[in-house]
């Protein structure tokens, strides 16, 4: 999928191994962001790096922009002449982006887990964050403010002021965060124990930041190896030893409140001084102001250089055209290297610590089988042999069967009898549609109310029947999760773990379940009656949380009623829904959605129904006062229990 895909931006490829609709695995195929950022470095002077490594990362400029200008320095031998000033301000920028990139990453986390207000919780903050980036560099993004030597210019005025407001903002909304984000229950049945990386793994993939903090490693360069006077600020480092997608969570969390720290000192730490080296044959004898057409040279500046003073005008012309001239030798700070030329870099090289923590996910998200694996959590499947696909690149990749041209065996057919009975039934169903192909829907029940499960079989049978070929035919079967691919028991049960159903005790019934049946997500019983499967809703959040068996609600359950409705289905004793009517198997439902009648007592057909509306969700509602109550309720009369219609509560 990709890299040409509008949701990846053209910038991601994925390859995916799939089963008709359902994707069984996915690796990144990395490097169609491709800029040459390291090439271009060679033909442009010093300064004009900034430019190019400014957007290496939109989320982390400031940090691009200062490891740079960190090896630059060295490499020019400056790195003691910086100012103070503009040290600090280095580091107060740093720690900003640091908190503007973490925002991100809980805000877009919580939309990939159907939290959209934690969206809009984080891109509010984050906001904030690009508001005084605006106000110091003049840009929200791509600033280029960090050059060899110190900075582009002062803090204008009243930025201390706004910095200091905008850290008393922040910490006052990460509060939220601990109840909206770290605290919910949601984050935490999908995080913890997912994305299992242990220390050992991390270290052998070089992972760094928050994957490998989350692993217990308390490695910082701010620490182990510091710049720009970072030794001098008192922080902690966080670390968690979850080695899980949560704990990165809560590592990011706290070093938002970190950073605020560091902030503050830096504020502190402000004196009066330059932001740029004295040494004119490096520094930009430019003087910044916001015009017309953005910001550039003051015209103030532009006329004394133009008008009264030709030595500034040429040296200003030949530092701006030609750069200045850097030594021999290789610049080493963090993940940036400079290697010394004529006034431009001979070489540039960056290692972007997003790398590394890209290579873990095809690990990350293998499935669990017997065996343990060194990489990662024990009970993972071992790594398969891979290398990163880049296009045309077809090394170390499994090659089937199917790839080498064997003969697939073909799918066997019904026998006689069965097979003249399922086309009388599909000669019945096709007469109902104008168009023939309109059957299909009906007829994939059909086939499936003969097996349990839509065979290569019924695929084969459904695309003779219709004139159609089986890619077509498997296409809708794959697409529709009503139709099984798969054998399963009789009664496929499923819990609704969507977000209501889950805090009112879905998650907790669909848990005790699985340890109830003794199988998990998706799988069956050995007596082959009960099929476990959690759904992400049951469109019946007024009766939360519901249980569905075979398209059949049960509503308001609890994790005895849950547990009571498979033993009975186990049992073959009579087991009717909340609403509508009783039981049948998974193959009798089958023919029922072929649009075959039903005849059975208490159908619809023969003369029962739902019943009236309970009207749990507003009963609940009106006698909480208008708040829903935390927890399932109890005691609600439901289904044919509820009141009557024509009582003030039935018409309401």
């Amino acid at each position: 999928m990709g890299p040409q895909h509008p949701s990846t931006h053209g910038v991601l490829r994925l390859i995916l191994e799939i089963d008709g609709e359902t994707v069984t695995d996915a690796r990144a195929g990395i490097g169609y962001l491709h800029t040459g950022i390291e090439k271009n470095l060679e033909y442009r002077t010093w300064t004009q790096g900034t430019t190019f490594v400014t957007r290496m990362d939109y989320l982390m400029p400031i940090v691009n922009e200062t490891v740079y200008c960190l090896a630059v320095e060295r490499l020019l031998g400056i790195t003691d002449q910086v100012p103070d000033r503009a040290t600090v301000l280095r580091v107060l920028l740093m720690e900003l982006n640091r908190i503007s990139s973490h925002l991100v990453y809980v805000a877009m986390g919580g939309t990939e887990l159907g939290a959209t207000t934690v969206a809009v919780f984080g891109f509010r903050d984050r906001e904030m964050c690009l508001d005084v980036l605006e106000l110091i560099t003049g840009l929200r993004m791509n600033h280029a403010y960090v050059r060899p030597g110190g900075l582009a210019q002062d803090l204008p005025p009243g930025a201390v002021d706004q910095v200091r407001e905008f850290i008393k903002k922040l910490r006052r909304n990460l509060v939220e965060y601990d109840k909206l984000v770290v605290g919910n229950p949601l984050f935490k049945a999908r995080m913890q124990g997912v994305g299992y990386l242990d220390l050992a793994g991390s270290l052998a993939l070089g992972a760094t930041g928050p994957i490998l903090r989350a692993a217990g490693l308390p490695h910082d360069l701010r620490k182990s190896d510091p710049y720009c006077g970072y030794e001098t600020y008192d922080f902690e480092v966080p670390t968690v030893d979850t080695c899980d997608s949560f704990g990165r969570l809560l590592v990011r969390m706290e070093e938002i409140r970190q950073s605020l720290r560091i902030m503050e000192q830096c504020l502190d730490r402000l004196e009066p001084g330059p932001v740029m080296v004295a040494d004119r044959k490096i520094a930009w004898p430019a003087q910044l102001a916001l015009g017309p057409d953005g910001l550039g040279n003051s015209l103030d500046h532009i006329k004394k250089i133009m008008g009264t003073s030709m030595e500034a005008l040429i040296h200003h012309f030949k530092l701006v055209t030609e750069g200045f001239r850097g030594t021999a030798g290789t610049g080493v700070r963090g993940g940036g290297v400079a290697q010394g030329g004529a006034g431009r870099p001979r070489r540039q090289r960056r290692r972007h610590p997003a790398l590394p923590g890209a290579l873990p996910r095809p690990l990350l998200h293998q499935p669990p089988v017997h065996g343990g694996d060194v990489r990662g959590r024990p009970g993972r499947r071992r790594h398969r042999r891979r290398g990163q696909h880049r296009p045309g690149h077809g090394r170390l990749r499994q090659v089937t069967g199917i790839q080498l041209g064997m003969p697939r065996l073909p799918a066997p057919d019904y026998p006689e009898d069965v097979r003249a009975r399922l086309a009388a039934d599909a000669g019945e169903v096709i007469a109902r549609y104008p168009d023939s192909r309109s059957a299909l829907l009906p007829l994939l029940h059909l086939v499936q109310a003969e097996e349990g499960h839509v065979s290569r079989t019924g695929i084969r049978f459904c695309a003779g029947q219709l004139g159609l070929t089986t890619a077509e035919v498997t296409a809708v079967a794959t697409f529709y999760t009503m139709y099984r691919r798969e054998p399963g028991g009789d009664y496929q049960v499923g819990v609704c773990t969507n977000t209501l159903c889950a805090v009112l005790g879905g998650d907790a019934i669909f848990d005790a379940l699985k340890s109830h049946l003794g199988v998990e997500n998706g799988g069956t019983t050995d007596d082959g009656k009960v099929t476990l499967e959690h759904i992400e809703c049951n469109a019946a959040c007024d009766y939360a949380p519901v249980v569905m068996v075979n398209w059949e609600f049960f509503d308001n359950q609890t994790v005895e009623s849950a547990k009571r409705i498979v033993d009975d289905l186990r049992a073959g004793r009579t087991v009717e829904p909340t609403r509508g009517a009783p039981l049948c198997t998974h193959r009798e439902t089958s023919r029922l959605l072929a649009g075959f009648p039903d005849e059975r007592p208490g159908a619809v057909e023969a003369g029962g129904g739902a019943g009236p509306a309970s009207l749990a969700g507003l009963r609940l509602a009106r006698g909480e006062d208008g708040t829903a109550r935390v927890g399932p309720p109890r005691g609600v009369p439901h289904g044919r229990d509820a009141q009557e219609p024509g009582s003030e509560e039935g018409e309401g």
